[in-house]
């Protein structure tokens, strides 16, 4: 805890607790193919526990995020992924019906989802929004990635679209700060500029 508050991810605060700052929170749209080849890869690296997998009406943030009416049903799943047998990731996906319906439950134990959706249902993946903040585990996450009630977590926030713009998923996902860590990598975008601006070159996911 001391290590986050010196970064400025936490503050605490005499007599009232513990909280996230509010300058903890960085994003950006991350519009390259290796992001998603990352994502992708990581759902074949790792194991899955299927905790919850439901068609439910949109929430008003579903409905904003996939860009459709509030109340359209949706698919929402619960899952826990597993670094051989230690918890360290508890993802929520939310996915329009007509695709959701269209991936075997299979497919949502074992394997990457993002994979059968490009390579079996032909859906192009083109552009991956992700926004990585602070949190703390609550009760249930707490228990489900066998930690204590207020553990620093890492919350990963993402949105898949094609490339004709057509939201294909959305996902929250908390990772145990102590299991996971998560990279940019920049480059100088001009090689005639030793000292020119920085780019994203990509991003890597590290266990």
């Amino acid at each position: 805890m001391a290590g986050l508050e010196e970064e400025g991810l936490i503050r605490k605060e005499p007599g009232r607790g513990t909280f996230v700052s509010d300058t903890a929170t960085s994003g950006g749209d991350l519009e390259l193919d290796r992001s998603i080849e990352d994502l992708i890869s990581m759902g074949q690296a790792t194991s899955v526990q299927l905790l919850e997998l439901r068609e439910t009406d949109a929430s008003a943030r579903e409905a904003l995020d996939l860009k459709m009416p509030e109340g359209t049903p949706v698919l929402r799943c619960k899952r826990l992924r597993l670094l051989g047998n230690q918890p360290y990731c508890y993802i929520v996906n939310h996915v329009p019906i007509e695709i959701g319906r269209r991936i075997p439950e299979s497919n949502w134990h074992s394997g990457s989802v993002l994979k059968f959706i490009e390579d079996e249902l032909g859906i192009p993946l083109r552009v991956a929004k992700q926004r990585v903040r602070a949190t703390l585990a609550d009760a249930n996450l707490a228990q489900s990635l066998d930690t204590r009630i207020g553990a620093p977590l890492l919350l990963v926030d993402y949105h898949i679209r094609t490339d004709e713009d057509r939201p294909v998923e959305m996902a929250e996902l908390y990772y145990r700060s102590d299991l996971y860590s998560f990279t940019l990598h920049l480059t100088r975008s001009d090689d005639d500029d030793p000292k020119g601006p920085w780019s994203l070159e990509g991003h890597r996911l590290e266990q």
